[in-house]
């Protein structure tokens, strides 16, 4: 009866889709659409959408964004079980508040619904490369010829994955996604389940490091000349720089080799597996991964790494 309940509440998740801004906007939620590169930028009201996803510019407090899940039938126990695919929901940033839930439980489950759709997101647009880097190597070895436009594809895409000429043996191992379990539970660590002062403010999530005092902020207690944390202009640009950092970064090789092993054996992705292969993540090493492992487990994130976004609502229900 409950599966039952629940495959009708994706029928009505699709309907609720063509009147979500009704509830964005009694929930002071606004929206906005990224720009080309996947900074959110400028602001919007009303429902709008890029390609399917609806990217939530401002949320007033952990309580209305948490309304929002729960009108969109959004809990992380029905995507552990396979019963709902993750709404489209892309959150500009964190709430300010989500230190003063007082529920530990709560807080975590609002972090980790915040943080999903934006990881598959991010991994749904490599794995659209990947697929297309695939095609490509399959015709180029079949004996067929492809068109100056789709070669000029392959120099862009190696380039901006730091690899020599057009190699595909080393694009597909770079150009892959990243298991959604080792992600949500790196943030975790990373962010204080979103509260620091790094997240509030710079929409950092991950701790990553940069020697450019325009780009990031300094940590207390460090000057200028030291590192600082990047700051990025939303969640969805820090989550993509992320990937692509664990996908290019040359301390990352023995991860992306692991799942290039993992690719081999038709394996799927496992971040509980895979946190062994980022040691140098973190100054800590062996302690870092025990922790990020010891999250996984302990927050069953491991049943995220097969999930995904909802599918594109038809071109009728989107927002203008």
């Amino acid at each position: 009866m409950r599966q039952l309940l629940l495959r009708a509440n994706l029928r009505d998740r699709t309907l609720l889709s063509a009147g979500v801004c009704a509830i964005l906007v009694a929930g002071s939620i606004f929206l906005t659409a990224p720009d080309a590169a996947g900074v959110v930028g400028g602001s919007l009201k009303g429902s709008a959408t890029l390609n399917g996803s609806m990217f939530v510019r401002d949320v007033r407090g952990a309580d209305a964004l948490s309304d929002l899940y729960s009108q969109m039938d959004y809990h992380l126990q029905d995507v552990r079980e396979g019963l709902i695919d993750v709404p489209r929901i892309l959150l500009h940033r964190m709430p300010d508040d989500l230190a003063t839930i007082e529920s530990t439980a709560d807080r975590k489950a609002l972090f980790f619904r915040t943080l999903l759709p934006l990881m598959l997101d991010a991994n749904e647009a490599v794995l659209r490369d990947r697929a297309r880097l695939v095609a490509l190597e399959q015709r180029l070895a079949a004996g067929e010829t492809i068109s100056p436009h789709e070669q000029a594809w392959l120099e862009r895409l190696a380039e901006r994955y730091e690899v020599d000429g057009v190699n595909f043996q080393q694009l597909l191992r770079r150009v892959d996604a990243v298991p959604p379990s080792l992600a949500m539970a790196q943030a975790a660590i990373e962010s204080g389940w979103g509260t620091s002062r790094f997240a509030r403010e710079g929409q950092a999530l991950f701790g990553q490091k940069v020697f450019n005092p325009d780009a990031g902020m300094t940590p207390v207690g460090l000057s200028d000349d030291d590192y600082q944390i990047h700051a990025f202009n939303g969640l969805a640009e820090g989550v993509r720089a992320y990937v692509h950092n664990l996908n290019t970064h040359n301390a990352y090789r023995e991860f992306r080799d692991r799942r290039a092993g993992l690719r081999v054996q038709n394996r799927p992705l496992d971040g509980y597996e895979l946190a062994t292969n980022i040691s140098k993540y973190s100054e800590r090493g062996p302690d870092y991964i025990r922790d990020v492992r010891a999250m996984i487990q302990s927050n069953q994130l491991r049943a995220f790494d097969g999930a995904r976004l909802e599918r594109r609502p038809p071109a009728g229900t989107r927002g203008a």
